[in-house]
C-alpha cells in the first residue's frame, strides 16, 4: 500500500506503540486481526493525507499561490489575469473556446465534455491542448511564466 518498506515498518511501529499505550482497551476488541488491519489502514491513510498537505504547502510556496498577504492586490491581480484569459480565449477557434470553457470554467472532465459535445475524448484533448498552448504563448508575452503555472494548476478560476 505504501510502496516503501521503511514506511510500512514505521506504520507497524506506530500501530504497536498505540496498542501498547491503549492496552487497557484491548480486551474489548473481539476481532484482533481486523482491529490491527484497521489501525494500520487508518495510520497509512493519515500519513498520505499529511504528505499531500505538505506537498500542497510546498507547491504554494514555490509557485507563490498562497497569496502575498495583501488580499486587495491578490484580488486585483487575479481579476487582471481572468480578464486577460477571457480576452485571449475569444481568439481561439469556436471548438477550442467551447472545450476550454467547459474544462476550466465548468470544471468538467474530458470524458464529460466528449459526451456533452458528441465528440471523442481524443478530440477534446486535442482542442484543449491547442487552446492551452495558444494561451500559454500569448500570456507569457503579457504576464510571464508564473501566471501560467498558477492558472494551469487551477488556482485562478474563470
Amino acid at each position: 500500500m505504501t510502496g516503501s518498506h521503511e514506511t510500512a515498518q514505521d506504520i507497524v511501529h506506530d500501530v504497536f506503540l498505540k496498542i501498547w499505550q491503549q492496552k487497557e482497551q484491548l480486551p474489548a476488541v473481539q476481532q484482533l486481526s481486523a482491529y490491527l488491519y484497521r489501525m494500520a489502514h487508518n495510520r497509512a491513510f493519515n500519513g498520505f493525507r499529511s504528505l499531500a498537505v505538505r506537498k500542497l504547502a510546498q507547491e504554494q510556496l514555490i509557485y507563490g499561490t498562497a497569496g502575498s498577504g495583501n488580499e486587495i492586490e491578490d484580488n486585483y491581480a487575479a481579476k487582471e489575469i481572468r480578464v486577460l484569459i477571457k480576452t485571449l480565449a475569444k481568439k481561439l477557434t469556436p471548438q477550442q473556446q467551447q472545450v476550454f470553457e467547459m474544462s476550466r470554467g465548468e470544471g468538467l472532465k474530458n470524458e464529460e465534455i466528449a459526451a456533452r459535445l458528441g465528440i471523442s475524448v481524443f478530440t477534446v484533448k486535442k482542442h484543449l491542448t491547442n487552446a492551452l498552448h495558444f494561451l500559454r504563448k500569448e500570456i507569457s508575452g503579457s504576464l510571464g511564466a508564473q501566471v501560467i503555472v498558477i492558472y494551469m494548476a487551477g488556482v485562478i478560476f474563470l
